[in-house]
C-alpha cells in the first residue's frame, strides 16, 4: 500500500526523555479526533503534561473498577 506522508510544520516536541508515550498518545487522540488539527494550537503541550498524565491515570482507574463491577455483577 501506499500512504501519503504529509510534512506538518509547528508539530509540539517533548522536551524531556520522559514524555514520549504520553506524546504519542496525544498525536493519536488529535488525528482521530473528527475535527481538523490546527498544531500550532498544541504546542503548550509540554506545559499541559501533568494534566495528561493525571487524566490517563484517572481513565485507566475508571476503566479497572468498571470492570471489578461487571465482574462482581
Amino acid at each position: 500500500m501506499n500512504w501519503p506522508i504529509n510534512d506538518v510544520d509547528d508539530l509540539p516536541q517533548q522536551d524531556n526523555g520522559d514524555d514520549c508515550g504520553v506524546f504519542v498518545m496525544k498525536y493519536m487522540e488529535a488525528v482521530m479526533s473528527s475535527k481538523t488539527v490546527v498544531w500550532k494550537e498544541t504546542i503548550d503541550w509540554c506545559k499541559e503534561m501533568p494534566k495528561f498524565r493525571a487524566q490517563i491515570t484517572a481513565n485507566i482507574f475508571r476503566a479497572f473498577s468498571n470492570l471489578i463491577k461487571l465482574s462482581n455483577e
